[in-house]
């Protein structure tokens, strides 16, 4: 099989880079939070499982509005005043 010579110019990920980066740090002696990468490598809080346990039975398990849960944006705007907006202007998403 021949491979176009152009996907030698794609590079690397980032994130691979970054990490390898990270684990020659933590090598040296040092404490590293892979954030990076998505995965920090430490215990799940026990009330996030918990509320992800009940969510999971609760029938939460599709895909939440485009704009996010309401219930979750209007928590958000009323727990910080640094969000002067309404909750119609405020979108939340699941990351990536």
């Amino acid at each position: 099989m021949r491979i176009a010579d152009r996907i030698s110019r794609l590079g690397t990920e980032t994130a691979f880079a970054v990490g390898a980066e990270a684990g020659a740090f933590a090598a040296q002696g040092n404490k590293v939070y892979p954030f990076h990468l998505g995965d920090m490598n430490i215990p799940t809080p026990a009330t996030v499982v918990e509320g992800a346990m009940k969510a999971i039975a609760d029938g939460k398990t599709g895909y939440c509005p485009n704009a996010g849960i309401p219930e979750l944006r209007e928590a958000l705007l009323t727990a910080s005043d640094h969000f002067p907006v309404t909750v119609d202007l405020a979108l939340t998403n699941g990351g990536g």
